[in-house]
This record gives structure tokens, sequence and C-alpha cells, in this order.
């Protein structure tokens, strides 16, 4: 049997995909491509902006178009808020919230136990039968991965939901408030994937740094993790920025945690973060990257802003991009606002144009092309550590490509064996910048 699964949004997301697929290859299933011919597809959605329902519904109706005996299971965060509306778009669909999506590790198990036929009747059973009342603390931590079929880097899942509560933000209503997973299991999962022979793990969740977990916290438990599990290097989804303390700056001295810093800072206006609900000022941000680079030489600073949330003025937008620039932020993801139903900021007065606001995402994207051009320029020449992460062919040349400690996407052009695998490390050097990748050659490979 054929499963594909569709994965929209944010790395949390992609590794609970990834854990559902490592539980179907567990049982002899076979895993395709969302955009291969398959008898199941599991369609893990994102509600974080409008544009985001509006790609997954596209890609839901094209999959029901022209895969009519396959077998549709929608779930995800926009299910868990638009069940009803999903439904209608694929009336044959199995529509499942997110909070009940972990029953889907228990399906594979389920479908080779039982004769054919198997079809969405069978499945809405199967889950109506299944067991919820399992604590939720429980039930988001119950994503595994064994062997990952998207990624040659391990995503480890340490905390879920939000306690914050941005005017923007619908994450909250989708994945409720924050709860953190145990040392122990994390420690657990994180050995085991070593084991397997990745190289590089990543520690994910909605908001990480509020990780709390009796007196462990987010750099605590790094630093456990350093010490327990040698022979990987680490890397942080995504830090807030007012929650650095002097522990997790110390921490990114070390050669295994990745110079990769992501921080959704959103806006460079006091004012607008204010109308955001935002915890920090822009003094924070600035104050934060200035103590990072004290620390880790010229680390990759990565971060989310927002364009055209209402009441943002020009002098607001061009507060943005003065920290953009001051900060030298080497690559900018842009989200222009998009009404959540649920938060504040839906019903805000002062909106701003579509125009304008399109205009406004226009110009961050250009700048983060320039900054992330200089970036690269950067690092011609210096030596670096990359992850393999899959072969693909240029000009009639087979070549790997990887990604760098510090997040810069690489091809290796020479150095490479026959016997090598997604997922080993190589050493070398970044020799020149390819249109907008870069040239690696590799001196050493450890597995």
């Amino acid at each position: 049997m054929r499963v594909a699964f569709p994965v929209f949004g944010c790395k949390l997301n992609q590794s609970e995909s990834e854990a559902l697929a490592s539980a179907f290859r567990s049982q002899g299933f076979f895993i395709v491509s969302p955009f291969e011919d398959a008898d199941l597809y599991i369609i893990n959605t994102c509600a974080v902006t409008s544009k985001s329902e509006q790609k997954a519904r596209r890609i839901i109706r094209k999959i029901d178009r022209e895969h009519d005996d396959a077998v549709i299971i929608i779930t995800g965060c926009y299910a868990q808020l638009e069940r009803e509306r999903l439904q209608d778009l694929v009336p044959r669909g199995v529509i499942l919230p997110h909070e009940e999506k972990d029953v889907l590790l228990d399906l594979p198990g389920f479908i080779v136990r039982r004769a054919p036929p198997f079809d969405e009747h069978i499945i809405r059973s199967f889950i109506h039968r299944s067991e919820q009342n399992t604590p939720r603390d429980e039930r988001v931590f119950r994503y595994r991965s064994d062997t990952l079929s998207f990624h040659s880097r391990g995503f480890v899942k340490i905390q879920d939901g939000c306690d914050n509560r941005c005017s923007y933000c619908i994450v909250p209503l989708a994945r409720g408030t924050s709860v953190s997973r145990g040392v122990d299991e994390i420690v657990g999962e994180v050995d085991m994937l070593q084991e397997k022979g990745y190289r590089e793990i990543v520690l994910t969740g909605v908001n990480i740094s509020s990780y709390r977990i009796k007196n462990s916290t987010l750099a605590s438990l790094l630093e456990i993790l350093l010490t327990k599990v040698p022979g990987v290097r680490f890397r942080l989804s995504s830090l807030e920025p007012e929650m650095f303390s002097d522990h997790l700056f110390a921490l990114f001295q070390s050669d295994r945690v990745c110079p990769h810093i992501h921080l959704p800072v959103q806006s460079g206006s006091d004012r607008v973060l204010n109308l955001m609900r935002r915890k920090y000022t822009s003094g924070t941000v600035r104050s934060v990257i200035e103590r990072l680079r004290s620390h880790v030489d010229d680390p990759f600073i990565s971060g989310d802003f927002i364009a055209g949330l209402p009441g943002e003025t020009e002098k607001d937008f061009e507060e943005t991009r003065d920290l953009i620039r001051d900060c030298d932020v080497s690559r900018i993801h842009v989200f222009q606002f998009s009404p959540r139903p649920g938060t504040a900021a839906s019903g805000m007065t002062q909106q701003v144009a579509e125009q304008t606001a399109q205009h406004r995402s226009r110009v961050l994207r250009q700048m983060s092309e320039e900054q992330l051009r200089r970036y690269r320029g950067r690092w011609i020449n210096r030596r670096a550590e990359v992850v393999l992460e899959e072969q693909k062919q240029f000009q009639n040349r087979l070549f790997y490509t990887g990604l760098t400690e510090n997040y810069l996407k690489v091809k290796c052009i020479e150095g490479l064996h026959e016997d090598i695998q997604p997922g080993m490390m190589c050493k070398g050097t970044i020799v020149r910048i390819d249109d907008d990748i870069c040239a690696f050659a590799c001196t050493s490979v450890s597995h």
C-alpha cells in the first residue's frame, strides 16, 4: 500500500508527519512523494496565514480530483479550526482535528490487522473507536521518528502550544497552551537517532523558548543533551528574543550548537510590537543579536517579519527596515498580514491597504535577497561542516546538497566517495557561490 504525506507549515508539522511516515513504514507500507499516485494521502495542514489555508485547499482539491480511488485524511491546524469547511470541500475526506492527529500513529497496525476493503468509512470507524481519554500532554508527545522519510536531519519535538496571546496569531487557538516533554524522553529519542547515524538534531516546538518541566529550561535541556549524546550537533528551531538567558548565550559557544538563530521579530517598531502584544522592544532584539555575535563568529541570523499589520505607518515600516540593516539579519521570512478569525488583530481598525502591504512585503523580500547574498559572500574560502541531504543533478552532473552549521545550502562539488549516504557529516571549504547555492569542496566524511 502506497501512502503520501503532503505537509504544510512549520517544522513541527514536518516532524509530526515524519513520525507518521515512520509508523507506516514500520508496518511495511511504501512511502511515496506527495506528487505520486498513492492509496492513502495524509495531509497535514497549516493555518498561520490565509495563504497557508489557500495553498492547502488547492492541493486538497487537486488530490481529490486526480485520485478519486484514494482515501484522503486531512489533519493539522486548519482541520482543527475549519473542520466543517474542509468537510464541505472534500465530502469523502476524513477530517481529523490536530488534537486527535496522534491516533494516526495507530492506523498502520489497524490496517494491517484488518482484511480489505479499505476506505474512508473504515477509517472513520477506527477513529471513532480510538481511545480519546489520554491526557493532552501525553498525546502531543507520542510522535517518534526512528527512520526519517523527508529529511536527513532528525527533528525532535520538545514542546507544543503557546501561552502568548499575540494579537495577530491563531496558533494558540489551534494548538492550545504550552506543554513540555520530559527530559529523559527527549534524551532517549535523540540518542536513538544518533545511534541510527543522524548527525544533526533539530529541537522543535511551537515556542521552544517556553520549555519548562520541573526545574529544567531550554538551556538546561540543551546542556544535558550536549553531555549525554556525543557525536551530533544541535539546531534550535526558533527563539523568542525576550527569553534568552546567560546560560543559553554561553551554550552557543559550543561547536556542537549550530550558529544559526531564528528570531520571530515581527517588527522593528516599538509601537507596532505593542499593537502585536509582543513582550519585548526593538532594543531587546538589537541587544540579543549583539550578544550572540559576541559569543559566536558571524552567526546566521534569520527572522520572521509581518508587513501590513493594521495601524502600521510608513515610519513604522522604515524602523523595521532600519533594524534589519543595523542588525545585519541574513534572511527574512516575510508574512503579509492576514486577519485570523478569533484574534484581536482581526477586528483592528486602520487597516493597511492591500497594495501597500504587498509593496512592503516585496521590499522586505528584496532586502532578504541582498542580505543573504552578502552573508554568503563572507563565507567564501571559509571552513564549514555539512550534513548531506540529497542527491541532485545539475548540468548533467550528479552531486549532493547539504546544509552547513550556519544554515547555508551547499552543493558538494568534489571530495565525496561512492558509498556516502544522506545524513553523513563532511568537512571542507566553501569555494564559491553559484547563483543561490554555495559550492563546497569536501575534505573528509564522518559516518
